[in-house]
């Protein structure tokens, strides 16, 4: 029984590890119709909750400007994170352009990608939403031509079935006989 116990140990082990995924959103089509809001895609992160958000991503965001009177428009895209050190915080980039101008947004150092590590963000779907999606912004009309939105999360392994079984062989095998 004391194999059958050992091997129990290793599969919990491998299976008790945390998993990357990436949590991605396409945000074509979406548009702006009041300024006053953002709007998005959001609500898809029940199965992630308590896992650590390591980072945001966008991929190849192009948007095209609507007219706030002047000729111009505005964008922004966000990703909503409630952060432990408290509030609720939106992390964005912003754009300007001539109304019906394109505009794709770029990373200087070419990877689209933020590194929320040192934050301690935590996915949380109560609240708002926080942390459940992405969203964009800015002057009545602005919309998203074409790209993706995301999140990068650590989020702990659900143990496979055959492993809860072995661990429940190592608590017979465990188990004193008189």
């Amino acid at each position: 029984m004391k194999s059958t116990i050992a091997l129990a140990a290793v599969v919990l082990t491998s299976a008790a590890s945390a998993e990357i995924v990436t949590v991605e959103f396409d945000m074509a089509g979406m548009t702006v119709d009041d300024p006053s809001f953002v709007y998005g895609v959001q609500g898809l992160f029940e199965e992630y909750e308590g896992g650590d958000v390591l980072g945001v991503f966008f991929n190849d965001i192009t948007v095209s400007f609507g007219d706030d009177g002047t000729g111009n428009g505005t964008s922004s895209l966000y990703w909503w994170l409630g952060a432990p050190f408290g509030g609720i915080y939106g992390l964005g980039f912003d754009a300007t352009g001539a109304t019906g101008t394109t505009f794709t947004y770029e990373d200087p150092a070419g990877d689209d990608y933020y590194d929320l590590t040192s934050y301690g963000i935590t996915v949380s779907t109560s609240a708002w939403g926080i942390n459940a999606g992405t969203y964009v912004g800015g002057t009545s009309g602005t919309s998203v031509v074409s790209g993706t939105m995301g999140y990068i999360l650590d989020v702990p392994a659900i143990p496979a079935p055959g492993a809860l079984a072995l661990l429940g062989l190592a608590g017979l095998g465990r188990r004193n006989r008189s």
